[in-house]
Parts: C-alpha cells; sequence; structure tokens
C-alpha cells in the first residue's frame, strides 16, 4: 500500500481539539463513497464496495514518521500504462464538490480540467492504483515553513496529494472545510499535481485547495511568508519612524511589490549596496532575489501590500501595513 502524505499544517492558528483531528471510521468513509457513487453515477459496482478490507494499522514507525490516519480513495479511469487516471479522478470528485456546496465553490481559471494537457500528475510521482485504495496521511508540521518544490525534491516512499486531496474533501471527509473556514487548518497544496497556468507545456506550479467563509477554493497560491491573505503576516509601524523591509522572492517568477500609501527607496539587492537616488512605490523582485528598501512612513492608516501582477495578488499574495502614531 502507498502512504500518501498530505503535506499542510493542522492547526496552524489554532489548536485543533480531538473530535477535529481525527479522521471518520472505515465504515462512515465507505458509507460516504456509496453516497457520492450514487448521486453522481460514477458507475463503481457494488462488488467492489463488498469485498473491502478493512484500513491497514498505522504501526509505530508510521506513527513516527507522523502518520495519523487511514483515508479511502478512488482511482478512476487508466492512464494508459495500468494506473489510475489522476486528473480524472481529481476532476470527478471536484465536480462533486461543486454539485454538494450548491455553488459555493471558486475555482481559478487557471487549473482547468477541460484542458488535460495543462495538468498532469508530477514527473516522478508514483502511479495511483485504479480501483479503492487506502493511504495513510499525514498533516506534515515537519514541512510546513518548505515550499512544495523543496518539499518534492525529499518525497521518496512517501508522495503528496494528487486526486486524494479532492476526494479527501468533497468525498470523505467534508467537515474538514469548515475547519478551513475557521481557520483552524490552512490551504491544501496538491504537491503531485503539475499544472501550466499559461499552457505551452510549462508547468511549473501545483494546485492548491482552500476554503473561506465556506466557500471551497481551487486555486494557484501565492504566498506572503508562506500564508496566504488574510492570513498573510501583518506588518505594525510608528508614524515617521525610518523602517527596513525585505522582500525575499523564493519562487523562479518575478513579483513587482507594491505598498499603497508609502515611497521607498531601494537600498539593497541581494544584499549589495544600491544607488538609486529616487523613491517609488513599486519594486521588481526577481526570481530568487531579495531586494531591501527604506521608507519613513507618513501617512496614517492601513495600507494594502501586494505583488503587482493580478493574478498572484487575487491567489493570496498581499498583506496590510498599519501606519499609527
Amino acid at each position: 500500500m502507498s502512504a500518501f502524505v498530505w503535506l499542510q499544517k493542522l492547526g496552524l492558528t489554532g489548536r485543533l481539539n480531538e473530535k477535529d483531528t481525527v479522521f471518520l471510521p472505515a465504515s462512515e468513509q465507505i458509507k460516504a463513497w456509496r453516497k457520492a457513487n450514487h448521486k453522481m453515477e460514477w458507475g463503481i459496482l457494488p462488488d467492489e464496495f463488498d469485498v473491502l478490507e478493512d484500513p491497514p494499522l498505522i504501526s509505530p514507525e508510521d506513527r513516527r514518521q507522523g502518520f495519523n490516519g487511514a483515508v479511502l480513495f478512488y482511482g478512476f479511469g487508466d492512464d494508459g500504462s495500468g494506473s489510475a487516471d489522476a486528473v480524472l479522478s481529481g476532476k470527478l470528485a471536484w465536480e462533486y464538490a461543486c454539485k454538494r456546496r450548491n455553488r459555493k465553490t471558486w475555482q481559478c481559471e487557471y487549473v482547468d480540467f477541460q484542458r488535460p494537457e495543462d495538468i498532469r500528475l508530477r514527473s516522478g510521482a508514483p502511479g495511483r492504483p485504479r480501483g479503492f485504495y487506502w493511504a495513510f496521511l499525514h498533516t506534515g508540521e515537519r514541512n510546513i515553513h518548505l515550499t512544495v518544490s523543496q518539499v518534492r525534491k525529499k518525497l521518496e516512499t512517501n508522495t503528496g496529494c494528487a486526486s486524494e486531496g479532492f476526494q479527501l474533501l468533497a468525498v470523505s471527509h467534508t467537515h474538514f472545510t469548515n475547519l478551513m473556514t475557521a481557520r483552524k487548518m490552512p490551504f491544501m497544496a496538491l504537491a503531485d499535481y503539475d499544472v501550466a497556468p499559461h499552457g505551452f507545456n510549462d508547468f511549473y506550479d501545483a494546485p492548491q485547495l482552500f476554503c473561506s467563509n465556506h466557500v471551497l477554493g481551487l486555486g494557484i497560491g501565492w504566498t506572503m511568508n508562506r500564508k496566504l491573505w488574510p492570513d498573510a503576516d501583518k506588518a505594525a509601524y510608528r508614524l515617521g519612524e525610518p523602517q527596513k523591509v525585505t522582500f525575499k522572492n523564493s519562487s523562479s517568477r518575478l513579483h513587482p511589490m507594491h505598498i499603497h500609501g508609502v515611497f521607498f527607496r531601494v537600498l539593497e539587492r541581494n544584499g549589495k549596496k544600491a544607488a538609486e537616488p529616487f523613491t517609488r512605490d513599486t519594486v521588481l523582485v526577481g526570481p530568487r532575489e531579495s531586494v531591501t528598501i527604506g521608507f519613513v512612513p507618513e501617512h496614517p492608516g492601513i495600507w494594502l501590500t501586494h505583488c503587482h501582477i493580478q493574478e498572484h495578488a487575487e491567489a493570496g499574495m498581499m498583506t496590510t501595513i498599519d501606519v499609527a502614531n
């Protein structure tokens, strides 16, 4: 049996109690799958339910690695090599989520199941079994400070979620979306998917699932300090006190960083002094680059700070600074 790692941390913004963290019993998960199969007419045969085995027991070694629950998944279709079609498996679960949540869903235009050439199982990810399978999940506390690309480099026997993320939130453990709305659980990165948001076979990102105000969202997340808006870290400055701020870009994309209500000077690029005699309100931060700026807050208020690429800001890459006496 493969063990699939859920890469995000439960309890990032609040402590979960025992009721929050428990994975549902096998009987409840099977019941949920029967209901989904009936409602969506997926064609899972009764015999497949009847021969389901009990979930595997979590060994002490599994627990030492951080696994704390077994969840039931299903691999639909065939990818041509004997494994399930991971994209189809995710697509069907997402359609179920959209139907049962009565349109309380949101989907980024850059994650489009109707363009299968622009979403795929990442290179090196294990093929998913066809039919029912159990998989161990863990909440990823050890990886919370890493980017998805950094985590992928560490994956060996264990791996990330792909269609499992959709099926977890849409079929077997729908109550987890309430934890997301309550800020007891952050977004879920589907690290075993690759997406090419702009087509042209340019695969460089992983889709994410999140829930805010009970609206389940599917998109590509851009974070600040590993957090999406509105949960990104806020900053507070005193009126008239000089400040230095460093933008560190850990991605392979350009980010024009913009601050409302403030004009600043660029002081350093990658730790080297920058000679710029003029002020600005936006600075372009290149891939793997750090830029240090200096400014004096002159206007009281709460000011938005964000990437000036609209798609990045809409995907969570913004926060605020509070200027007060």
